[in-house]
């Protein structure tokens, strides 16, 4: 990734980053700025946050992912559920519009997000996740798949990212035969919306988060096209 523009037209030193390829042949930075910013149960935040306030708090991204640029970090991790990801939009829209000699472009920055948080939570947003995954059928979970990736483009407000990610594999506290059949090919729903994803060129490469080394070989196993 290329160095880019400060406000007053210098290039700051971009912070030394390695790659890894992906199986697409990708090169994805090792080292991404995380934006999951979450007061927990009996964590109490007392500079940022009231004393019974317990949930993520986005606005504390603004400044970070400024201080982040300017210091030359070009790679970023945010998730729908965050709800970081409309503020990192929003910051690196301005360092787009406000470069002088050097301007901040697109291909400059990777960005990873990711879909999918069924797990239940008395700190995200219904909004922002998905309700009774135990109810849903695969039919279902890939239009909720879909509904969450194109909040998270209109999010961000990009026209790709680099890398989307299924946030969880599965809702927690439920291990019934049944409801595990009905996840796995929950799963495999959700994986072929982000193929669809990708063959579009919404995404540069798509993965997963939390899974276990089962559920790879299970998406792998029941047809997945693009190696997750």
């Amino acid at each position: 990734m290329e160095s880019t523009g400060r406000t007053d037209g210098t290039d700051p030193p971009l912070l030394h980053n390695p790659t890894i390829r992906l199986h697409n042949g990708v090169e994805m930075p090792t080292l991404q700025l995380g934006t999951a910013h979450i007061v927990m149960p009996g964590q109490p935040d007392a500079e940022h946050a009231h004393p019974r306030f317990v949930g993520f708090q986005p606005e504390r991204c603004y400044r970070q992912a400024d201080l982040a640029l300017t210091a030359g970090m070009r790679a970023f991790d945010t998730a729908v559920n965050y709800r970081s990801d409309v503020v990192l939009g929003r910051v690196l829209g301005e360092w787009f519009r406000r470069g002088k000699n050097d301007p901040l472009q697109r291909p400059d920055v990777w960005i990873t997000t990711k879909v999918m948080n069924p797990r239940p939570s008395d700190f995200v947003l219904k909004s922002v996740r998905v309700v009774d995954l135990h109810t849903l059928s695969p039919e279902q979970v890939a239009e909720q798949t879909q509904h969450f990736v194109e909040m998270a483009l209109q999010n961000l407000a990009v026209g790709y990212v680099d890398l989307l990610l299924l946030h969880w594999p599965s809702a927690s506290g439920r291990s019934q035969q049944g409801t595990v059949q009905l996840n796995r090919k929950q799963r495999l729903a959700s994986w072929r919306v982000l193929e669809d994803a990708y063959r579009k060129g919404w995404v540069r490469a798509i993965g997963v988060s939390n899974y276990s080394v089962a559920h790879l070989e299970q998406l792998q196993q029941d047809g997945a096209e693009v190696v997750p």
